[in-house]
């Protein structure tokens, strides 16, 4: 175990003036929604340029967290002949035990932190902080797995930004159009969406678990290619419904459904009557609107 925090010191020391950044990144955020609850800023001019500068701040924050996530992996370097500790061997599960640890101490648990104090002004309770918390947590491990599986097979920062760049954007572009353009009846959008984290999470775990315990860089490339290529297949024919509650609604607003055409509806402030000849009068009746 001291070995391992050794590793987390070791590289928190290297990679300290990028977490520095990163969390002014994170703050300036949030600066930006306390502008807005304590200060005054007009609805129509400063609010467009905050909200322009939140999702530039946002596009940044991502860009580092990746970058931070392959420095990290980069730093104990798992393809080449010339990456080795100068002092004594580590085993590669040890290794993996160290930047897992690493990415949460790093890059997890600082995004919490600079989060707190806004989920405070905003009211939430110690059972909304945790859900909170989670959450954020999640988003970081979404974004840090993928570039730990990528920088694991790839040599330097630059090779991981072109080719995790182009894989990224492959697979979302051809799975996302693939999963909105085809209709199925099995399962969901969203369904078939989540089937495909769920490919691309084993694959992620999978690359990042068999390289840092073999250093066989080919046959993990092969993984994550093939993984990708099965995630982009599961976007297109995923069959089992996660979500049968969205099922049920696409079958409501189907097109094609028959209405009676003599129905009339009426909304006003305290009901909805629907009048037709089948019945005597107006009755009262709760509408599902999608």
């Amino acid at each position: 175990m001291r070995l391992i925090l050794h590793i987390v010191r070791k590289d928190f020391q290297l990679l300290r003036g990028r977490l520095a950044t990163w969390m002014l990144v994170l703050a300036a955020k949030y600066a930006v929604g306390f502008a807005f609850v304590f200060g005054s800023v007009s609805p129509d001019v400063e609010k467009g340029m905050a909200q322009g500068g939140v999702a530039g701040l946002i596009a940044f924050d991502i860009a580092l967290t990746l970058l931070i996530a392959s420095l990290l992996v980069h730093g104990d370097g798992l393809v080449g002949t010339t990456e080795f500790w100068r002092t004594r061997p580590i085993s590669g599960a040890r290794l993996l035990v160290a930047k897992c640890l690493g990415a949460i101490v790093l890059l997890g648990l600082p995004a919490v932190a600079v989060s707190l104090p806004w989920w405070l002004v905003c009211g939430f309770g110690a059972k909304d902080v945790a859900l909170a918390a989670f959450e954020v947590m999640a988003i970081q491990v979404l974004l840090i797995a993928p570039a730990m599986a990528i920088a694991s097979v790839t040599e330097s920062t630059g090779r991981f930004f072109v080719w995790g760049g182009v894989t990224v954007a492959a697979v979302w572009i051809v799975s996302g159009v693939w999963a909105y353009s085809a209709k199925l009846v099995l399962a969901s959008n969203e369904s078939r969406l989540i089937g495909e984290l769920m490919v691309v999470a084993v694959t992620v775990a999978a690359v990042v678990i068999r390289q840092y315990l073999t250093r066989d860089v080919r046959g993990s490339r092969l993984i994550l290619v093939g993984g990708l290529l099965v995630s982009i297949v599961a976007a297109r024919s995923w069959p089992w419904d996660l979500l049968p509650e969205k099922r049920a609604e696409r079958r409501r607003t189907e097109p094609g459904i028959a209405f009676p055409q003599d129905v009339r509806i009426e909304f006003d402030s305290s009901k909805v009557s629907v009048g037709s000849i089948f019945t005597s009068g107006a009755m009262r009746q709760n509408l599902h609107i999608p």
